[in-house]
C-alpha cells in the first residue's frame, strides 16, 4: 500500500516504543523519515515501512482520505 499523498500536511502522532513520548509531525515528515531520536529517553527509533503504513491507515480512517 502506498502512503497517501492526501495526508502529507496532516499532523500525525507516533509514540516512542520505549517511553511513550508522543512525537507529532506531518504525514510528509513520517513518509520520508527512516528514524528519529526520542527527546525524552534518547532512544534511536527506526520507522519501518510497515509501521508507516499502519500509522497512515489509522489517520486515513479518521480523516476519510483515500
Amino acid at each position: 500500500m502506498p502512503l497517501s499523498l492526501s495526508l502529507a500536511s496532516v499532523l500525525m502522532t507516533y509514540g516512542c516504543p520505549r517511553c511513550g513520548l508522543a512525537l507529532t509531525k506531518t504525514g510528509q515528515w513520517f513518509k520520508v523519515a527512516g528514524h528519529f531520536h526520542c527527546a525524552q529517553c534518547g532512544q534511536s527509533v527506526r520507522l519501518t515501512y510497515t509501521e508507516k503504513v499502519a500509522l497512515f491507515e489509522r489517520y486515513e480512517r479518521h480523516v476519510g482520505a483515500k
